[in-house]
């Protein structure tokens, strides 16, 4: 089973070879895995391939955000990183047993794109997938983060009139079923912050 978050999409053929079963995700996924150990399962970003047998599990892995992170619910999985080559060629790290995260449950990685390293994080799971149930948790995020979840959720643009101010961390909880406006205020009640918005529009500068 594998449920996908809003601006998400997972390509897989039509058909699992006979001695694997592998997807390609763009955006964010929590995926439940049956078992079968002669066709483990592999989930791929661009950044990354995370390997399973059978397990319960979450990837955010947009495009234009600065992080890969999985999260890790039951089960096992593998992380396994990968390297651009300078012909612009994707292939995967080195030697896999010395390359590969292993996570157990509550285990989180987080893959920095632009340093290229990753870190391995004891978390609440349930607060990283508790955007199925319609709520978005965030401890410690950058504030353009933050705003790409409320761009996905409510479908309004956002523009930062400063790169500094992206880097602005903030935690907090938000529901879907509710209107951004209280997220909203309190960013702009932040000292050197002020929103404007627009009907769909909203700029922080």
């Amino acid at each position: 089973m594998v449920k996908l978050n809003s601006e998400s999409s997972l390509t897989y053929p039509a058909r699992f070879a006979n001695n694997q079963r592998e997807v390609m995700l763009n955006g964010e996924a929590f995926f439940q895995v049956s078992k079968d150990v002669s066709r483990p399962f592999l989930a791929s970003t661009t950044f990354q391939h995370i390997k399973v047998l059978g397990t319960t599990f979450n990837i955010k892995a947009y495009s234009y955000e600065t992080k890969v992170v999985t999260t890790l619910v039951e089960g096992k999985v593998e992380v396994r990183e990968i390297i651009k080559r300078k012909s612009g060629e994707m292939e995967r790290c080195g030697n896999e047993e010395e390359q590969a995260v292993q996570l157990v449950p509550g285990l989180q990685y987080v893959y920095e794109k632009k340093s290229g390293t990753g870190e391995v994080k004891e978390v609440d799971v349930n607060k990283y997938i508790s955007w199925k149930e319609g709520v978005y948790y965030f401890e410690s995020e950058r504030l353009e983060d933050i705003m790409n979840n409320l761009s996905r959720w409510y479908g309004v643009n956002v523009m930062f009139r400063s790169d500094n101010l992206k880097e602005l961390v903030l935690s907090g909880r938000l529901r879907r079923d509710e209107t951004p406006d209280n997220l909203i205020k309190t960013i702009d009640n932040l000292e050197s912050v002020e929103i404007i918005k627009s009907d769909n529009l909203i700029i922080i500068r």
